[in-house]
């Protein structure tokens, strides 16, 4: 099942994150300053992209046939670009980036540990901290809460197969619960407790959750829709659930409110009203969806140094021109060479 508006709620979230990250992020790195700084809404790409996956994931898992299998087709997907697109992004920091602009960038054991998609830090902890290291570029925070997510849904579906999505809703709403009160709580140091908390802070995938979560709400609802089926009701009071839990997270900022509840009805609109959204169907909104992984990896660090070096103080064309240059290298990437080499590995591993 591919759904093409997926593809271009894709194209949508990456073009968010694109224009937070080449006027609003870096103000102080700019030319052009804060003079168009009204992007900021544009970092929440990345928690639409968390929902689209909880879609994703689910229709990726009804079609394998065990957990191994599983994983090995998302690392497939995931692991091939990462590692073009850490070489491409060390190789331009350390030639261009003589501004130090991203320090991090620079070092090969953070190219080397990003490949892992396991939070540095967590390594560094491990290993008693005698090499201290970092993500290669800011943006890959991101991929950690997914590989997590990845491996706690996965395994539920395969060992509560016929009950999955209670018992993964039950689970993901009690992490989620606890994560809001440890927020609340003070513990001594050394505690279990203690211990807990920090535990949450870098497997830090209750914060992602109910995310992935209200996506995965959508694929019932896109499925039952299909097949002419009705919805448990406790089906909805889990989504009314992890929505409460956002909104507890957002609450006092209204910008991060609406665009929340657009991102929503964005995934209603697809399932009962797909026709008031046809527009959306085009084939640039597609394309760039379906390589919207690649310009995720490369844009920031790459971008944020050429702006600093050849944009001016004045109307940002060079920053919108890069944009258009980095969409179009990141398609032409995806579909001659991504699609080829994820399609060989799958036929010969």
């Amino acid at each position: 099942m591919r759904i093409k508006l997926l593809d271009s709620y894709r194209g949508i979230a990456i073009l968010m994150v694109i224009f937070f990250h080449f006027f609003s992020r870096w103000v102080k790195v700019y030319p052009y300053g804060s003079d168009y700084n009204f992007f900021e809404f544009g970092k929440l790409g990345v928690q639409f992209f968390f929902m689209i996956s909880g879609f994703v994931i689910l229709n990726s898992l009804e079609k394998t046939t065990s957990i191994l299998f599983f994983l090995k087709k998302r690392m497939i997907r995931l692991l091939p670009s990462m590692l073009i697109a850490s070489i491409l992004t060390y190789i331009f920091l350390i030639n261009f980036d003589d501004k130090n602009l991203f320090p991090s960038g620079h070092y090969i054991k953070n190219l080397l540990i990003s490949l892992t998609f396991i939070e540095p830090d967590l390594i560094s902890s491990l290993i008693g901290r005698r090499i201290n290291f970092d993500y290669l570029s800011s943006v890959y925070w991101s991929l950690w809460p997914e590989v997590q997510f990845y491996l706690f849904v996965s395994t539920i579906f395969f060992v509560f197969r016929k009950n999955f999505y209670l018992v993964f809703f039950v689970l993901a709403l009690i992490i989620s619960l606890v994560k809001i009160s440890m927020d609340y709580l003070v513990f001594s140091e050394g505690s279990f407790l203690y211990i807990m908390k920090n535990i949450f802070r870098v497997f830090n995938l209750s914060l992602t959750l109910p995310f992935f979560c209200i996506g995965i709400y959508f694929y019932i609802l896109y499925t039952i829709q299909v097949k002419a089926l009705r919805v448990k009701r406790i089906t909805h009071i889990f989504f009314s659930m992890f929505v409460l839990i956002q909104v507890y997270y957002y609450w006092g900022d209204f910008v991060k409110l609406s665009f929340y509840f657009v991102f929503l009805s964005l995934f209603f609109l697809m399932i009962f009203k797909k026709r008031y959204l046809l527009y959306l169907e085009n084939k640039l909104f597609i394309k760039l969806g379906v390589s919207s992984y690649f310009l995720y990896l490369i844009h920031e660090s790459i971008g944020v140094v050429l702006i600093e070096k050849f944009a001016r103080n004045n109307f940002p064309f060079f920053s919108i021109l890069l944009i258009i240059i980095l969409c179009a290298i990141s398609i032409l990437y995806t579909y001659y060479f991504e699609i080829r080499i994820a399609k060989y590995l799958k036929n010969h591993f």
